[in-house]
């Protein structure tokens, strides 16, 4: 009989093989002919018909500007988190203060509408052993600040890569004050231990003012000002009364400015 067939009752008949080759009269299957055939974000190769490793399995193997979501690298909003007065000994306040903090902030932001593993979200979070151990950066030394973030940055290698900068500090940063941020600036400062601070001065940093909730300078102007008027303006995120959400006015303006170029339409 030819290759392609089998002898089966003193007869040559044709052998069916879907989904492979045939090769001394058998039919060997393919490892894959489509990617739900492979595992583990594998994809399939059509030609060859192989599966193929992913393009990544985790963020490092991404730019610094991306992270990796079922094996392949996406564009994501990227924050540098810098220590402040942090020494080895005790980074890990730094680093489960800031991990905590920007969960929160990615889950009450339009991120949180990401269909992607991680929300698009990349923080990349400066060991402390990089940065000086003691800060002199307080509310109103801002030009410190910006000279210790500044280095800290250079010193990490990751100039250039952050939409913005979040630097967390030890200790005290002003009397009463639980961080600080310029509007629209590309850094805030925050004192470890404040719930909520890292959301709502990001919100500072990407143009949003305070609602008048708490007596707050410099409320109700702006682009969200219209949100001084929402019925559950208490807990919104720039008040000084809660911390549970983004206006619906500031939500839209984060989403249409900032996310849609990463969340897609």
């Amino acid at each position: 009989c030819l290759e392609t067939q089998v002898c089966e009752n003193n007869q040559c008949k044709d052998i069916k093989c879907e989904g492979g080759y045939i090769k001394d009269h058998q039919c060997i299957k393919y490892e894959c002919n489509k990617d739900e055939d492979c595992k583990n974000y594998y994809t399939c190769d059509k030609e060859l018909h192989t599966c193929k490793p992913p393009q990544c399995t985790s963020d490092v193997q991404c730019e610094d500007n991306e992270m990796c979501s079922a094996g392949t690298c996406h564009k994501a909003f990227t924050v540098v988190a810098v220590p402040l007065g942090f020494s080895e000994s005790n980074k890990d306040r730094f680093f489960n203060y800031g991990k905590r903090e920007m969960i929160f902030f990615r889950d009450v932001s339009p991120l949180r509408e990401s269909k992607l593993e991680g929300k698009s979200l990349r923080v990349h979070y400066i060991t402390p052993s990089i940065c000086e151990e003691t800060t002199r950066c307080t509310w109103s030394n801002s030009g410190q600040c910006d000279k210790e973030i500044a280095a800290c940055v250079r010193r990490s290698g990751l100039v250039g890569v952050a939409d913005k900068v979040i630097a967390i500090s030890s200790s005290g940063v002003g009397s009463g004050i639980c961080g600080f941020a310029p509007i629209g600036g590309f850094w805030s400062v925050n004192m470890l231990g404040c719930t909520g601070t890292p959301a709502h001065e990001i919100g500072h940093q990407l143009d949003l003012y305070h609602i008048n909730c708490g007596s707050p300078a410099s409320a109700c102007m702006g682009v969200n000002a219209a949100d001084c008027n929402d019925p559950d303006f208490r807990t919104d995120i720039m008040s000084y009364c809660g911390e549970t959400h983004y206006g619906p006015q500031a939500y839209k303006y984060l989403k249409i400015k900032y996310f849609n170029r990463i969340l897609g339409p």
